[in-house]
């Protein structure tokens, strides 16, 4: 074992340690930051960057480390996911379900809108995301809205030139019309 990784491990076991001591919270933020600098690291190789967080002897400071190492995994190796899709968030609240939405239905484009690449693009995400991906994937909100945002984006405006000519057409009759009636009488 070379030495940084040795510092890492002393440094990493002291700072979760100490931080699970305030809260969960603070300690699993301490974990995230201390396995991106494993990555970093270990060139972001998951067996090497495993075998070390194993060898980490104080429990609660490995137990925070594993909890959150696949997480950290996912968003140091792959290329700009949101942290919305990796959060656990309330879609009760329509401003976080709005957003993960967005993020959603932007990962459905990027996967050809077929559910077999979105599994497959999901499959290295933790199991409590990539669950939530897909169900929200396939519940009647994001039906609703991926069908509105279809219809917005494709539909309505695809013809907008033809559109726009046959309403600067209509709207200038009327107004000629407007203009004959009032200055007619």
């Amino acid at each position: 074992m070379t030495p940084n990784k040795k510092v890492w491990q002393e440094q990493a076991e002291t700072a979760v340690a100490g931080a699970s001591i305030l809260s969960n919270e603070s300690a699993r933020d301490v974990s995230k930051h201390a396995l991106r600098e494993l990555f970093k690291l270990t060139n972001n190789d998951p067996e090497l960057s495993l075998s070390l967080v194993k060898q980490i002897k104080d429990f609660s400071a490995r137990r925070h480390l594993m909890e959150m190492f696949r997480r950290t995994l996912v968003e140091v190796s792959s290329d700009n996911i949101p942290e919305i899709l990796l959060d656990s968030g309330n879609f009760e609240d329509k401003v976080f379900a709005n957003q993960f939405d967005r993020e959603l239905l932007i990962l459905w484009r990027k996967s050809g809108k077929e559910p077999k690449k979105i599994q497959r693009l999901v499959s290295t995400f933790p199991n409590a995301a990539r669950i939530r991906i897909l169900k929200r994937l396939n519940s009647i909100e994001f039906q609703k809205k991926r069908k509105i945002r279809y219809i917005v984006n494709n539909s309505l405006f695809a013809n907008r030139e033809k559109n726009s000519k046959t309403i600067n057409l209509v709207t200038i009759v009327i107004f000629i019309a407007f203009l004959a009636i009032l200055f007619g009488y």
